[in-house]
């Protein structure tokens, strides 16, 4: 059996354009190996737990920015990026506030112990704030 082609309307999206599996898969990997750095940072619940919690709302996050980022949606408007910076925003805040006061000796541990793998999650961290800019960057016109 051959493999659907692209116009197979059970591969299409509201908008009549292929669903970017791929690209959905891809954010989704992303969120998952964030997610586990994360997990192996826990320490059994001796070591640093923020990364774990402020890394969930990422396995949305993740694969959605993937999407806005590669291709403009089809109205446009920056709405949804406005509401993800102020997610980032408030993820953000709870993740300083943890390095710097709440878990400064769990991080100061952590960083000791392993500071590649904190350093790993840290750059999957800016990952998706990376992505966040570019979709701005893509979709800037405006608010429709």
């Amino acid at each position: 059996m051959a493999p659907p082609a692209d116009d197979d309307p059970a591969l299409q999206g509201r908008t009549g354009r292929p669903v970017p599996t791929l690209k959905l898969f891809c954010g989704f990997l992303a969120w998952l190996a964030a997610q586990f750095l994360a997990l192996l940072m826990t320490g059994a619940g001796h070591g640093w737990g923020t990364p774990f919690l402020v890394s969930l709302p990422l396995s949305v996050l993740y694969p959605l920015l993937v999407l806005r980022a590669s291709r403009a949606p089809p109205g446009g408007g920056i709405r949804l990026e406005l509401g993800v910076a102020a997610v980032a925003l408030f993820l953000d805040y709870i993740l300083w506030t943890s390095i710097l006061d709440d878990e400064a000796v769990f991080f100061s541990r952590m960083w000791k112990i392993d500071s590649g793998l904190v350093a790993a999650w840290l750059i999957l961290w800016a990952g998706w704030h990376a992505l966040l800019l570019l979709a701005f960057r893509r979709n800037r016109s405006g608010l429709a």
